[in-house]
């Protein structure tokens, strides 16, 4: 005789809590346990209860995975948005599905034939269930698998098939539609913003030599401007008449500034010699001493 039952004869009703399975002692009315209640909610009180989500190690190893592996699949993602895609995801863990007796499937589904699902699985461990076709053919997927990718591409899938844990806990990462759509239109944001960086670089940029378009048109220009310079100065040198129409082109400051340059250069090539004179000068004194103090010491 417990307390709970005491109580009951004092009030004349039956106290059904949260560890009766029946209504009585007859063990014949079941407790009917509706789960209106939504236990999620409970999560707003708690700080410390947050969404698992994975390691940035993981994250990489996912990403990965899924672009090797599941190129069709991920291909219209950049790899910054696939990698945001999986970091941002939470982490699920489902526990073993239980089987009731008398019914061929448990409660616990995962996907069921027929009714549409959103979403796209990838184990990350423990072992799911899949049963397919008419006959129901029996698969085990374990870790690394993914459960459903065509949900990525249409908003309303329907399974064919149906899976349930069977060997838990499992540990998933559920990737919804509308999360895939959302990283696959940033995905064409990113690329356009890349493509416009990369043309204006290219615009801006200059060759790999350090000149710039007009190099050449430059180049030209100034390698055939000494050899009219030449030919000009020479015909001022030799007294041509002035009258001349390749000279009639300049004006008389250009002329002044040609003659002045070539008397420059004129200068510059007579010192040189002079220095090489001197020089020959102070070798020979220098010689007349030595030979003068060689016959005096003899």
């Amino acid at each position: 005789i417990t307390l709970e039952d005491i109580i009951e004869k004092i009030i004349g009703d039956n106290i059904v809590d949260e560890t009766d399975q029946y209504v009585d002692s007859a063990r014949d009315i079941k407790v009917d346990r509706g789960e209106s209640f939504e236990w999620a909610r409970l999560r707003l009180l708690d700080a410390k209860i947050v969404d698992e989500l994975l390691s940035p190690s993981e994250v990489k190893a996912v990403t990965a995975h899924l672009r090797m592996n599941f190129t069709s699949t991920v291909q219209q993602l950049t790899d910054s948005q696939l990698s945001r895609l999986v970091a941002t995801t939470p982490v699920v863990t489902l526990q073993t599905a239980r089987h009731q007796l008398g019914k061929e499937l448990p409660e616990d589904l995962m996907y069921e034939k027929g009714k549409p699902n959103d979403s796209c699985t990838l184990i990350l461990s423990g072992k799911v269930t899949i049963l397919a076709g008419a006959e129901n053919f029996r698969s085990d997927l374990s870790s690394w698998c993914v459960v459903g990718k065509t949900a990525l591409e249409k908003p309303e899938f329907c399974p064919d098939f149906t899976a349930f844990v069977s060997d838990g806990p499992c540990r998933i990462l559920r990737i919804t539609h509308n999360a895939f759509q959302a990283a696959v239109k940033a995905s064409a944001t990113e690329r356009v913003q890349t493509e416009k960086k990369g043309s204006f670089r290219k615009s801006v940029s200059l060759p790999n030599d350090g000149t710039d378009s007009y190099g050449d048109t430059r180049s030209t220009a100034s390698s055939d401007a000494p050899n009219r310079r030449e030919k000009l100065l020479a015909k001022l040198f030799r007294k041509e008449s002035i009258d001349n129409p390749i000279v009639d082109e300049l004006d008389s400051e250009v002329k002044e500034t040609i003659v002045r340059s070539s008397e420059e250069e004129n200068d510059a090539e007579e010192k040189p010699d002079e220095q090489g004179d001197n020089k020959e000068k102070e070798a020979s004194v220098n010689g007349t001493t030595e030979s003068t103090e060689n016959g005096g010491s003899k």
